[in-house]
């Protein structure tokens, strides 16, 4: 449950360290923006999965990303081959209580035509609606990563989940139905990718933090709704949150916890998919009255953290914290298992990443997922980072999630 975008946690200099946003204004006037449309399935027409509209965003040169690459520092071991074009992708999806919806994704291709396998993205924890890769993939860390896995020749897809990018819903934090914009999401890239006379040959799922857990539901999803027609061929789940009600009492038996603007998403996202009106149960005052209108999509992480207290004794009521802990507050806990992601058999082979010092989704998630999914059928295997953190394993996490797709033997 990271606040910071997938690949830009774990690659800071991006926008910290070195600057780079500075450094886009050359590459914006080498680049540009390209506006051309490309329309799909009309309203009226359109289902689930349906992709309605297609437009370029940006297009970067291979110097134009090298350039990137070599600006930013981080070590990089597989060179970049094509140009870019990126995508938005406005698509038909459903929300957390299965209302149809538009959502968009960035779609990532390099400059060819042909055959690709198709690689989707899962973004960690992101509040803010405009920092969105579908508007630019420069805007994010996952649409970062997803330009330099398209100059690698794969095709990407990044979804922006219900919440954000063009949808205005309250974001459905960590809840089972991401998975359904996931599928669709790669759905639509698949259609898309067929009206540009392409193909798609392999499939796969990877995210960090909340898109460790997208990523898992995300194949949940492809399985049970698409499986026949969207084989997934590999996924890779990254820190992320599996067993959610597991997570929660872990964490609130340390109320020194320092990243309180997790919990307070997922309980004030909770409390609007399922109409708890319980604000005031989970939250002190002043706070209980402030969430619906910090988690609106318009602030960004650290401008609720600014808000927020910076613990979570000063943040949530004392009884409901009992609850949770004596196993008492059955509401929360049940829905938390009812949305966790252990008691499935997944088709494809797992490869689950984390940090085995993870002090913002525990380690215990990983080795939770990797013995329930595993004796409920599924092909899961862990790689344990020593001594990574949440943030401090992330690059590594994804060298290994690349490494792991370019060693399969297909």
């Amino acid at each position: 449950m990271s606040a910071v975008r997938v690949f830009h946690m774990e690659v800071q200099m991006f926008k910290r360290k070195t600057g780079l946003m500075c450094r886009m204004l050359l590459v914006w006037m080498v680049a540009g923006c390209v506006t051309k449309n490309t329309s799909g399935p009309s309203e009226t027409t359109a289902v689930r999965g349906d992709a309605v509209e297609c437009k370029v965003t940006r297009s970067l040169s291979l110097s134009s990303i090298l350039f990137l690459l070599d600006e930013s520092g981080i070590e990089w071991p597989y060179a970049p081959q094509y140009g870019i074009q990126a995508y938005e992708l406005i698509y038909w999806t459903e929300d957390a209580s299965g209302l149809p919806i538009k959502a968009s994704a960035a779609l990532i291709l390099p400059d060819r035509d042909g055959l690709f396998d198709l690689v989707g993205i899962q973004h960690g924890t992101e509040i803010k609606r405009t920092r969105a890769a579908s508007r630019d993939p420069l805007l994010t860390g996952e649409g970062m990563l997803g330009i330099l896995l398209a100059s690698m020749d794969y095709a990407v897809c990044v979804p922006d989940y219900p919440g954000l990018g063009i949808s205005e819903a309250m974001h459905p934090y960590v809840h089972a139905s991401l998975g359904v914009a996931v599928a669709d999401a790669m759905r639509a890239a698949e259609q898309t990718l067929e009206t540009m006379k392409n193909q798609v040959h392999l499939r796969f799922l990877m995210g960090y933090s909340e898109g460790g857990y997208a990523t898992l539901a995300g194949q949940k999803a492809i399985e049970s709704d698409y499986g026949d027609q969207m084989p997934l061929t590999g996924v890779i789940p990254m820190a992320g949150p599996y067993d959610l009600a597991g997570t929660m009492q872990t964490l609130l038996q340390n109320m020194d916890y320092s990243h309180p603007v997790y919990i307070a998403f997922l309980l004030t996202a909770y409390n609007r998919i399922y109409g708890w009106n319980r604000l005031n149960d989970f939250f002190l005052p002043p706070y209980a009255a402030q969430m619906e209108s910090l988690f609106d999509g318009t602030r960004s992480y650290s401008e609720i953290a600014a808000v927020l207290p910076p613990n979570l004794e000063a943040l949530l009521d004392s009884s409901f914290v009992e609850g949770c802990l004596d196993g008492t507050e059955t509401e929360l806990l049940e829905t938390l298992r009812e949305n966790s992601l252990l008691n499935w058999r997944p088709r494809a082979p797992v490869l689950l990443i984390h940090g085995d010092a993870d002090e913002v989704v525990p380690y215990m998630n990983a080795l939770s997922a990797r013995d329930s999914l595993s004796q409920m059928g599924g092909t899961v295997s862990l790689v344990s980072i020593p001594g990574g953190t949440h943030q401090s394993a992330a690059l590594p996490a994804f060298l290994e999630a690349v490494s792991w797709l370019k060693s399969l033997p297909y």
